[in-house]
């Protein structure tokens, strides 16, 4: 998995990549968003966008996969150079 923020959209951008030979889902989970599944099929990849500006920039995501050999949190806040919201 590889992720890229841009500041101008405040949007997090996830590169889910399957180097597995059978088709992988990822789960995508949030406090302030909706799940969401996403399915790679083998030796493939995937991107997904992650929108942040209804929260006012910040995320905070999970991400596992169905058979469970992957878990990452990311979590933060994405500054675009304008006044913003904490907590």
């Amino acid at each position: 998995m590889e992720s890229r923020i841009d500041p101008r959209d405040r949007c997090v951008t996830l590169r889910l990549v399957n180097r597995g030979a059978a088709a992988l889902t990822f789960m995508l989970r949030s406090d302030t968003g909706w799940p969401r599944r996403i399915t790679v099929r083998a030796g493939g990849s995937r991107t997904v966008d992650w929108p942040t500006a209804a929260e006012h920039g910040w995320y905070d995501l999970t991400i596992v996969t169905s058979a469970g050999g992957f878990h990452r949190r990311l979590a933060g806040h994405i500054e675009n150079g304008r006044e913003s919201v904490t907590g």
